[in-house]
């Protein structure tokens, strides 16, 4: 799912240079407006920044620059397929106040496979809704 370490290095230095990068109110850096991103002119044509994280962007292999600074490596069908679960899976718990114990196993099975962590399960709620949130911020990067 990530790319090597040498690949996000590259991207990631790119992004530092470029002048659309803005940092958001909790200091990530992100690509034009967080979230929402900004339409900017680029040799006299309209293009759309991504307003994503780049920290977590520029891990994520099929990711690329939305003004064509870096591109993206393929993403294999089985990992293409693994995505589409995760999204299922985050859809599914959306709004759940509390996650059961199998739930909270799929979380961090899909969260560790995702970002490459090794984070252990956890009973521990804020541990739990962070994980969520990250493996949130990943799936809809993807």
């Amino acid at each position: 799912m990530k790319v090597d370490q040498q690949t996000r290095e590259e991207r990631f230095q790119i992004c530092k240079g470029c002048e659309y990068l803005r940092p958001n109110l909790v200091g990530k850096e992100t690509c034009g407006k967080p979230m929402i991103g900004e339409t900017v002119s680029i040799d006299g044509k309209n293009k759309k920044l991504c307003g994503c994280v780049m920290r977590w962007k520029t891990w994520i292999k099929w990711s690329k620059c939305p003004i064509g600074k870096w591109g993206s490596v393929k993403a294999s069908r089985a990992e293409r397929a693994f995505v589409k679960e995760a999204k299922a899976f985050v859809n599914s718990v959306e709004g759940k106040g509390v996650l059961n114990s199998q739930e909270v196993q799929t979380l961090y099975s899909f969260h560790n496979e995702m970002t490459g962590s090794k984070k252990k399960s956890s009973s521990c709620g804020k541990c739990v809704k962070t994980a969520l949130e990250e493996l949130r911020e990943w799936v809809d990067l993807a």
